[in-house]
Protein backbone atom coordinates (compact mmCIF):
# COMPACT_ATOMS: atom_id res chain seq x y z
CA UNK A 1 0.00 0.00 0.00
CA UNK A 2 3.01 2.27 0.11
CA UNK A 3 2.74 3.03 -3.45
CA UNK A 4 -0.76 5.03 -2.69
CA UNK A 5 -0.97 8.39 -0.79
CA UNK A 6 -3.42 7.85 2.13
CA UNK A 7 -6.73 9.60 3.42
CA UNK A 8 -8.44 8.47 6.86
CA UNK A 9 -12.57 9.27 5.77
CA UNK A 10 -15.63 8.03 7.56
CA UNK A 11 -13.54 4.89 9.16
CA UNK A 12 -12.16 3.62 5.75
CA UNK A 13 -8.94 3.89 4.17
CA UNK A 14 -9.33 5.84 0.68
CA UNK A 15 -6.39 4.36 -1.29
CA UNK A 16 -5.90 7.05 -4.11
CA UNK A 17 -3.29 7.02 -7.31
CA UNK A 18 -2.91 9.89 -9.72
CA UNK A 19 -6.02 10.59 -11.36
CA UNK A 20 -8.47 8.80 -9.30
CA UNK A 21 -10.26 11.47 -7.16
CA UNK A 22 -13.04 12.11 -9.36
CA UNK A 23 -13.33 8.53 -9.20
CA UNK A 24 -13.98 8.67 -6.12
CA UNK A 25 -16.61 11.23 -5.91
CA UNK A 26 -18.39 9.64 -9.09
CA UNK A 27 -18.95 6.56 -7.57
CA UNK A 28 -22.69 7.50 -6.37
CA UNK A 29 -23.76 7.47 -9.88
CA UNK A 30 -23.18 3.72 -10.70
CA UNK A 31 -19.66 3.64 -11.50
CA UNK A 32 -18.96 -0.18 -12.42
CA UNK A 33 -17.35 -1.81 -8.96
CA UNK A 34 -15.46 -5.06 -7.67
CA UNK A 35 -14.82 -5.99 -4.58
CA UNK A 36 -12.23 -8.18 -4.24
CA UNK A 37 -9.27 -9.97 -1.50
CA UNK A 38 -5.88 -8.27 -1.57
CA UNK A 39 -2.91 -9.86 0.52
CA UNK A 40 -1.33 -6.77 2.49
CA UNK A 41 1.31 -7.52 5.27
CA UNK A 42 0.05 -11.12 5.68
CA UNK A 43 -3.24 -9.86 6.25
CA UNK A 44 -6.33 -10.57 3.54
CA UNK A 45 -8.58 -7.36 3.76
CA UNK A 46 -12.07 -6.52 1.53
CA UNK A 47 -11.24 -3.67 -1.12
CA UNK A 48 -13.41 -2.31 -3.89
CA UNK A 49 -12.32 -0.16 -7.02
CA UNK A 50 -13.98 0.43 -10.50
CA UNK A 51 -13.52 -2.28 -13.09
CA UNK A 52 -10.48 -0.19 -14.89
CA UNK A 53 -8.34 -0.34 -11.89
CA UNK A 54 -8.88 2.85 -10.42
CA UNK A 55 -10.01 4.49 -7.49
CA UNK A 56 -9.01 1.24 -4.91
CA UNK A 57 -10.82 1.65 -1.86
CA UNK A 58 -9.88 -0.51 1.53
CA UNK A 59 -13.39 -1.40 3.46
CA UNK A 60 -12.23 -3.72 6.20
CA UNK A 61 -9.51 -2.80 8.90
CA UNK A 62 -6.18 -5.42 10.32
CA UNK A 63 -8.69 -7.08 12.80
CA UNK A 64 -8.07 -10.35 11.05
CA UNK A 65 -8.71 -12.11 7.50
CA UNK A 66 -11.60 -11.20 5.44
CA UNK A 67 -12.09 -13.29 2.36
CA UNK A 68 -14.86 -14.06 0.21
CA UNK A 69 -17.00 -10.70 -0.55
CA UNK A 70 -20.09 -11.10 -2.09
CA UNK A 71 -22.54 -7.94 -3.25
CA UNK A 72 -26.40 -7.97 -2.00
CA UNK A 73 -28.89 -7.43 -5.16
CA UNK A 74 -29.17 -3.34 -4.61
CA UNK A 75 -25.31 -2.98 -3.95
CA UNK A 76 -25.43 -1.31 -0.93
CA UNK A 77 -23.87 -3.94 1.26
CA UNK A 78 -21.47 -6.93 1.03
CA UNK A 79 -20.86 -9.83 2.86
CA UNK A 80 -17.83 -11.65 3.46
CA UNK A 81 -16.34 -14.60 5.38
CA UNK A 82 -13.19 -13.60 8.45
CA UNK A 83 -11.74 -14.77 11.59
CA UNK A 84 -11.81 -11.38 13.07
CA UNK A 85 -13.49 -13.17 16.09
CA UNK A 86 -10.92 -16.22 16.39
CA UNK A 87 -13.31 -18.53 14.40
CA UNK A 88 -14.46 -18.01 10.68
CA UNK A 89 -17.86 -16.14 10.49
CA UNK A 90 -20.02 -14.45 8.10
CA UNK A 91 -20.33 -10.40 8.17
CA UNK A 92 -21.86 -8.09 6.59
CA UNK A 93 -21.23 -4.60 6.03
CA UNK A 94 -22.57 -1.34 3.74
CA UNK A 95 -20.67 -1.18 0.55
CA UNK A 96 -18.36 1.98 2.16
CA UNK A 97 -17.25 -0.59 5.11
CA UNK A 98 -19.54 1.51 7.86
CA UNK A 99 -22.31 -0.81 10.09
CA UNK A 100 -20.01 -3.75 10.37
CA UNK A 101 -22.45 -6.70 11.88
CA UNK A 102 -21.29 -10.92 12.60
CA UNK A 103 -24.06 -13.06 11.17
CA UNK A 104 -23.01 -16.66 12.04
CA UNK A 105 -21.76 -17.72 15.55
CA UNK A 106 -21.32 -21.54 15.00
CA UNK A 107 -19.18 -23.81 13.08
CA UNK A 108 -16.63 -22.47 10.67
CA UNK A 109 -18.51 -20.70 7.74
CA UNK A 110 -17.63 -19.46 4.37
CA UNK A 111 -18.63 -18.38 1.12
CA UNK A 112 -21.81 -16.12 1.33
CA UNK A 113 -23.83 -15.91 -1.32
CA UNK A 114 -26.93 -13.66 -1.19
CA UNK A 115 -30.77 -14.57 -2.18
CA UNK A 116 -31.45 -12.69 -5.12
CA UNK A 117 -34.21 -10.82 -3.03
CA UNK A 118 -31.72 -9.34 -0.30
CA UNK A 119 -33.38 -11.10 2.04
CA UNK A 120 -31.62 -14.55 2.74
CA UNK A 121 -27.70 -15.84 2.32
CA UNK A 122 -26.95 -18.98 1.69
CA UNK A 123 -22.98 -20.12 3.12
CA UNK A 124 -21.30 -22.95 4.18
CA UNK A 125 -20.49 -24.13 7.38
CA UNK A 126 -18.30 -27.00 9.11
CA UNK A 127 -21.55 -27.97 11.72
CA UNK A 128 -21.07 -31.45 13.54
CA UNK A 129 -18.10 -32.69 11.50
CA UNK A 130 -19.73 -32.11 8.06
CA UNK A 131 -19.52 -29.06 5.39
CA UNK A 132 -22.82 -28.33 4.59
CA UNK A 133 -24.84 -25.72 2.78
CA UNK A 134 -27.15 -23.16 5.60
CA UNK A 135 -29.55 -20.49 4.46
CA UNK A 136 -30.21 -17.50 6.75
CA UNK A 137 -32.01 -14.58 6.91
CA UNK A 138 -29.78 -11.45 7.08
CA UNK A 139 -31.55 -9.07 9.10
CA UNK A 140 -34.32 -11.50 10.87
CA UNK A 141 -33.83 -14.65 12.47
CA UNK A 142 -30.08 -15.15 11.27
CA UNK A 143 -28.96 -16.84 14.45
CA UNK A 144 -31.02 -20.23 13.11
CA UNK A 145 -30.15 -21.07 9.89
CA UNK A 146 -31.15 -23.89 7.94
CA UNK A 147 -29.21 -26.51 6.15
CA UNK A 148 -30.18 -27.45 2.45
CA UNK A 149 -29.19 -29.59 0.39
CA UNK A 150 -26.90 -33.30 1.26
CA UNK A 151 -25.70 -33.75 5.15
CA UNK A 152 -22.47 -35.31 4.75
CA UNK A 153 -19.37 -34.66 2.86
CA UNK A 154 -17.97 -31.40 2.20
CA UNK A 155 -20.85 -28.86 0.37
CA UNK A 156 -19.73 -25.28 -0.59
CA UNK A 157 -19.52 -22.60 -3.18
CA UNK A 158 -23.43 -21.81 -3.19
CA UNK A 159 -24.71 -19.78 -5.75
CA UNK A 160 -28.29 -18.88 -6.05
CA UNK A 161 -29.69 -18.69 -9.59
CA UNK A 162 -31.36 -15.04 -10.71
CA UNK A 163 -34.88 -16.35 -10.44
CA UNK A 164 -34.31 -17.38 -6.82
CA UNK A 165 -35.39 -21.11 -7.43
CA UNK A 166 -32.31 -22.29 -7.09
CA UNK A 167 -28.83 -23.04 -6.05
CA UNK A 168 -25.85 -24.72 -7.41
CA UNK A 169 -23.30 -25.68 -5.18
CA UNK A 170 -20.48 -27.71 -5.10
CA UNK A 171 -19.91 -30.90 -3.17
CA UNK A 172 -17.61 -34.41 -3.23
CA UNK A 173 -20.97 -36.58 -2.15
CA UNK A 174 -19.80 -39.24 -5.13
CA UNK A 175 -16.74 -39.76 -3.49
CA UNK A 176 -15.39 -38.02 -0.29
CA UNK A 177 -12.71 -36.36 -0.27
CA UNK A 178 -11.75 -37.25 -3.68
CA UNK A 179 -14.00 -35.93 -5.97
CA UNK A 180 -15.82 -32.31 -6.41
CA UNK A 181 -18.95 -31.56 -8.55
CA UNK A 182 -21.34 -29.08 -9.12
CA UNK A 183 -24.91 -29.63 -8.69
CA UNK A 184 -28.18 -27.52 -8.18
CA UNK A 185 -31.07 -28.15 -6.12
CA UNK A 186 -34.34 -26.37 -5.29
CA UNK A 187 -33.46 -23.72 -2.48
CA UNK A 188 -35.54 -25.59 -0.06
CA UNK A 189 -32.74 -28.41 -0.71
CA UNK A 190 -34.67 -30.77 -2.81
CA UNK A 191 -34.52 -31.53 -6.21
CA UNK A 192 -30.76 -32.50 -6.61
CA UNK A 193 -29.26 -32.81 -10.00
CA UNK A 194 -25.43 -33.01 -10.97
CA UNK A 195 -24.62 -30.24 -13.21
CA UNK A 196 -20.66 -30.82 -13.85
CA UNK A 197 -19.15 -34.30 -13.40
CA UNK A 198 -15.90 -35.68 -14.10
CA UNK A 199 -14.18 -39.11 -14.45
CA UNK A 200 -14.71 -40.96 -11.75
CA UNK A 201 -11.22 -42.95 -11.94
CA UNK A 202 -9.10 -42.43 -14.77
CA UNK A 203 -5.27 -43.05 -14.91
CA UNK A 204 -4.43 -39.93 -16.58
CA UNK A 205 -5.95 -37.92 -13.78
CA UNK A 206 -9.08 -36.48 -12.47
CA UNK A 207 -11.55 -33.27 -13.00
CA UNK A 208 -12.65 -31.06 -10.91
CA UNK A 209 -15.26 -28.20 -11.08
CA UNK A 210 -16.08 -25.34 -8.41
CA UNK A 211 -16.61 -21.80 -7.59
CA UNK A 212 -20.40 -21.92 -9.78
CA UNK A 213 -21.45 -18.65 -11.23
CA UNK A 214 -24.72 -18.05 -12.69
CA UNK A 215 -24.97 -15.00 -16.02
CA UNK A 216 -27.36 -12.02 -14.79
CA UNK A 217 -30.23 -13.33 -17.21
CA UNK A 218 -29.62 -17.07 -15.90
CA UNK A 219 -29.14 -18.53 -19.15
CA UNK A 220 -25.35 -19.71 -18.43
CA UNK A 221 -23.44 -20.40 -15.49
CA UNK A 222 -19.66 -20.21 -15.28
CA UNK A 223 -17.35 -23.08 -13.31
CA UNK A 224 -13.61 -23.14 -12.49
CA UNK A 225 -12.32 -26.53 -14.20
CA UNK A 226 -9.34 -27.69 -11.96
CA UNK A 227 -7.21 -30.76 -12.69
CA UNK A 228 -5.76 -30.84 -9.27
CA UNK A 229 -8.07 -30.14 -6.20
CA UNK A 230 -6.07 -31.10 -3.41
CA UNK A 231 -3.79 -27.60 -2.76
CA UNK A 232 -5.01 -24.91 -4.48
CA UNK A 233 -6.22 -25.58 -8.18
CA UNK A 234 -2.48 -25.01 -9.74
CA UNK A 235 -1.36 -25.17 -12.23
CA UNK A 236 -4.12 -26.31 -14.90
CA UNK A 237 -7.36 -24.40 -13.98
CA UNK A 238 -9.70 -22.95 -16.31
CA UNK A 239 -12.75 -20.77 -16.38
CA UNK A 240 -15.87 -22.13 -18.14
CA UNK A 241 -19.04 -21.76 -18.80
CA UNK A 242 -22.09 -23.42 -20.39
CA UNK A 243 -25.57 -23.63 -20.68
CA UNK A 244 -27.82 -23.58 -17.10
CA UNK A 245 -28.08 -26.87 -17.55
CA UNK A 246 -24.80 -27.95 -17.47
CA UNK A 247 -24.70 -28.70 -21.76
CA UNK A 248 -22.15 -27.25 -23.89
CA UNK A 249 -19.34 -26.28 -21.10
CA UNK A 250 -16.97 -24.44 -23.23
CA UNK A 251 -13.58 -23.13 -21.69
CA UNK A 252 -12.83 -19.30 -21.61
CA UNK A 253 -9.65 -19.16 -20.36
CA UNK A 254 -6.40 -20.44 -18.84
CA UNK A 255 -6.79 -19.06 -14.72
CA UNK A 256 -4.36 -21.26 -12.69
CA UNK A 257 -5.31 -21.10 -8.80
CA UNK A 258 -9.06 -20.61 -7.74
CA UNK A 259 -10.12 -18.72 -10.12
CA UNK A 260 -13.67 -17.61 -8.47
CA UNK A 261 -15.55 -16.12 -11.78
CA UNK A 262 -17.78 -13.54 -11.89
CA UNK A 263 -19.95 -11.80 -14.43
CA UNK A 264 -20.73 -8.09 -15.15
CA UNK A 265 -24.54 -6.88 -14.92
CA UNK A 266 -24.83 -6.98 -18.86
CA UNK A 267 -23.86 -10.72 -18.95
CA UNK A 268 -21.28 -9.89 -21.57
CA UNK A 269 -17.53 -10.10 -19.67
CA UNK A 270 -16.89 -12.34 -16.59
CA UNK A 271 -13.74 -11.39 -13.98
CA UNK A 272 -12.16 -14.10 -12.28
CA UNK A 273 -8.57 -13.91 -10.46
CA UNK A 274 -4.78 -15.70 -11.60
CA UNK A 275 -2.07 -17.57 -10.26
CA UNK A 276 1.52 -17.12 -12.07
CA UNK A 277 2.54 -19.58 -9.98
CA UNK A 278 1.92 -21.46 -7.05
CA UNK A 279 2.85 -19.43 -4.25
CA UNK A 280 2.25 -15.61 -6.54
CA UNK A 281 -0.27 -13.07 -5.34
CA UNK A 282 -3.14 -13.55 -7.54
CA UNK A 283 -4.01 -10.86 -10.37
CA UNK A 284 -7.48 -9.99 -10.91
CA UNK A 285 -8.06 -10.31 -15.00
CA UNK A 286 -11.15 -10.13 -17.26
CA UNK A 287 -12.25 -12.19 -20.50
CA UNK A 288 -15.41 -11.69 -22.72
CA UNK A 289 -18.04 -14.08 -22.46
CA UNK A 290 -17.37 -14.98 -26.41
CA UNK A 291 -13.73 -15.62 -25.18
CA UNK A 292 -11.87 -12.87 -27.87
CA UNK A 293 -11.24 -10.34 -25.27
CA UNK A 294 -9.13 -10.81 -22.15
CA UNK A 295 -6.55 -8.52 -20.04
CA UNK A 296 -5.43 -7.31 -16.43
CA UNK A 297 -7.69 -5.25 -14.35
CA UNK A 298 -5.08 -5.22 -11.38
CA UNK A 299 -2.01 -6.94 -9.60
CA UNK A 300 -2.96 -7.91 -6.66
CA UNK A 301 -5.94 -9.64 -5.46
CA UNK A 302 -8.16 -12.60 -5.92
CA UNK A 303 -11.53 -13.79 -5.43
CA UNK A 304 -13.89 -10.78 -7.35
CA UNK A 305 -17.02 -10.09 -7.10
CA UNK A 306 -19.03 -7.63 -9.93
CA UNK A 307 -21.57 -5.13 -8.01
CA UNK A 308 -24.91 -5.85 -9.62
Amino acid sequence: MADYPKLLLAGALILVSAGTASTQQGRAAGDSLLAFVSEQDGNSEIYVMNVDGTGLLRLTDDAGRDVDPAWSPDGKRIAFASDRAGSWDIYVMNADGSNLVRRTQTGRSEAPAWSPDGSKIAFSSLRDGQFGIYVMSVDGDWANPTRVGYDRGYNTHPAWSPDGGQIAFVSDWRAFDFLYDVYVMNTDGSNISSLFAGPFFTRDGQIFYFQPSWSPDGRKIAVVVCGYAWDNCYPSSSVAIANANGDGLTTLVHAGGFAKPTWSPDGSTIAFSSKACRDCAGSLRYVSTDGTKSGLIFSNGHSPAWRP
